[in-house]
């Protein structure tokens, strides 16, 4: 990574957190069963797909990127549950109700939590960065 990347990468991270945030456009109060179906879809549905395919892979012959484990997987099972972006796209897209689309765009938001999550459990699970 170029030394200009490398300075502004956490600049333009939040740059893009506050944009999607801002251009959601959602109120806070759009709490619903879509909000959490959307959320808990993100969450487990990404762990579940990310571990199993990994786990199928590697008992048929691709084994896992060396020093990886399934505790890695995990985390980055978690990672990939952060769909703030294009789950907010499909949201939109997925329901014609202002309402049912407001409360599935909330969990979308909601989805920054997994992020948290991600990095209190690869803390406690010791996960490092290699190579």
């Amino acid at each position: 990574m170029s030394t200009f990347e490398h300075e502004w990468k956490v600049i333009v991270d939040f740059g893009l957190l506050a944009f999607g945030i801002a251009n959601a456009g959602v109120a806070f109060s759009s709490m619903g069963t879509e909000t959490w179906l959307v959320f808990y879809s993100l969450l487990f549905g990404k762990i579940i797909g990310i571990i199993g395919f990994g786990y199928m892979a590697a008992r048929w012959g691709f084994p896992l990127p060396e020093g990886m484990t399934i505790r890695d997987l995990l985390v980055v099972g978690m990672i990939g549950g952060i769909g703030f972006t294009v789950a907010l796209f499909i949201a939109g897209e997925a329901f014609v109700d202002p309402v049912l689309q407001d409360e599935a765009r909330m969990g979308a938001l909601l989805s920054i939590v997994i992020a948290f999550l991600a990095i209190g459990t690869g803390r406690y699970l010791r996960v490092r960065k290699s190579g």
